[in-house]
């Protein structure tokens, strides 16, 4: 009876340990005091996460928190792809979704509504190249891969000229002229990096550095060494119990 005891509380013990370790693999976003599971390290909690297992979370707070391959390199499609980036507006971030099927995620597919594997430049009119078609491009003379179109008229907040103020006829006197985009459908602002139409705040093509929270091999490793050294000793204390 003592023998079939011990052996349960050291499967519990175990159990216990591979729990713990899956937790501590992870990251935490804290709330309010409360702490929320963050599986990809990216500072956005799973459940409000639209990649939960990819880096896409903000880039400004920390560049790493974009880096979709965890490689310590932040690449400009990567930055892309980060704050939540949804180009098509159905709740799965660009960073993990192959909208068309075609083996290339949208962050860096060509026509990302458009199936085609062999990404040639001829499948589909992007002028801006920012990765969204013209056809369904809210600003398609200026970059604006997150399509962000903040009073919902159509056109895009990168070349609205009332970004605040609905007005799809694109009449400044629709607003207040302290609104007043002034960028012009057809113009790209200055100070762009990497892709025309797009600042980002100094960083360049290669952003690496410490902080954040980005998964890697050891992140993982340590809590399973330490359950492996735990289990071996209370399965050899289980064996010498029995044997005595």
């Amino acid at each position: 009876m003592f023998n079939r005891i011990l052996m349960a509380v050291c499967v519990a013990a175990i159990f216990f340990l591979a729990v713990s370790a899956n937790a501590n693999a992870a990251c935490t976003v804290t709330i309010g005091g409360i702490d929320y599971v963050d599986t990809d390290c990216d500072g956005m909690r799973d459940a409000f996460d639209n990649c939960p297992l990819v880096p896409n979370g903000d880039c400004e707070e920390d560049p790493l928190n974009c880096d979709v391959d965890v490689d310590g390199v932040v690449t400009d499609e990567e930055l892309a792809a980060g704050d939540q980036a949804d180009w098509n507006a159905n709740g799965k971030g660009d960073a993990c979704e192959d909208t068309e099927s075609d083996g290339v995620l949208d962050y860096l597919d060509n026509c990302p509504s458009t199936f085609n594997p062999g990404q040639a430049d001829g499948d589909c009119s992007d002028m801006d190249g920012d990765r969204v078609e013209d056809g369904l491009d809210s600003c398609p003379a200026i970059w604006n891969p997150r399509q962000e179109d903040t009073d919902g008229d159509g056109f895009g907040d990168a070349c609205d000229v009332c970004p605040l103020t609905p007005n799809p006829g694109q009449d400044p006197s629709d607003c207040p002229a302290a609104e007043r985009n002034p960028v012009s459908p057809t113009e790209s602002p200055s100070g762009s990096v990497g892709r025309p139409g797009v600042v980002y705040e100094g960083y360049t093509e290669q952003v690496t550095g410490s902080g954040g929270c980005a998964l890697s091999a050891g992140a993982g490793q340590a809590p399973w060494a330490v359950m492996t050294a735990a289990a071996a000793f209370i399965l050899g204390f289980v064996r010498r119990r029995i044997k005595e």
